[in-house]
């Protein structure tokens, strides 16, 4: 890894840090991800914030926004140098869940989970509450297949009524493609 990378990588670390001591104040607000997008030769500082178990607000990111901008200003050394834009946001209706620390934060929610090899009762693809996640395993707890609708018919899956789904799954993080955020409408 040459030293652009390394120094960017620790940059977003103690980023994280910042941001994670500026929402303390919030009531309920985690800090998911911090990563730096580049366009057009302007850099923007995305920091996603999670609420568990409810909505994040306009007010949140705001709040957020705020808190950390200050937090980064008055931080000595400086941990950001040159201009940037702070852009603060939710996770996203169907966010992919990557990290160690995205999957902590999401412990609890509805997560849609691919499979690289179809499970007995399952198939290749279901959804259920994430229930844990260590290096080696991902446990769902009340998994349902899905059934992915034909094109032309609606966009979203449909989640199949439970036959004989057992009560929760353990896979192993190598057997899994690909878990993400399964938007539940109020």
């Amino acid at each position: 890894m040459d030293a652009k990378k390394i120094r960017m990588r620790n940059e977003l670390e103690e980023i994280m840090h910042l941001a994670e001591s500026a929402v303390t104040p919030i009531s309920g607000v985690t800090v998911v991800d911090a990563k730096w997008i580049f366009q057009g030769g302007r850099r923007t500082l995305e920091i996603t914030i999670h609420r568990p178990a409810a909505r994040v607000s306009l007010d949140d990111c705001e709040q957020v926004s705020r808190l950390l901008e200050k937090a980064l200003d008055e931080a000595d050394p400086p941990v950001v140098d040159g201009a940037y834009l702070l852009e603060v946001q939710s996770p996203g209706l169907e966010r992919e869940l990557k990290t160690e620390r995205e999957f902590a934060a999401f412990i609890g929610e509805k997560v849609e989970v691919k499979t690289r090899e179809q499970h007995e009762s399952l198939g290749w693809s279901f959804v259920g509450r994430l229930a844990g996640r260590d290096r080696t395993t991902i446990t769902i707890e009340q998994p349902q297949p899905l059934v992915i609708p034909a094109k032309g018919k609606k966009k979203r899956p449909d989640v199949v009524p439970p036959v004989a789904s057992p009560e929760t799954v353990t896979l192993k993080v190598e057997q899994v493609a690909k878990v993400k955020l399964h938007p539940q409408f109020q």
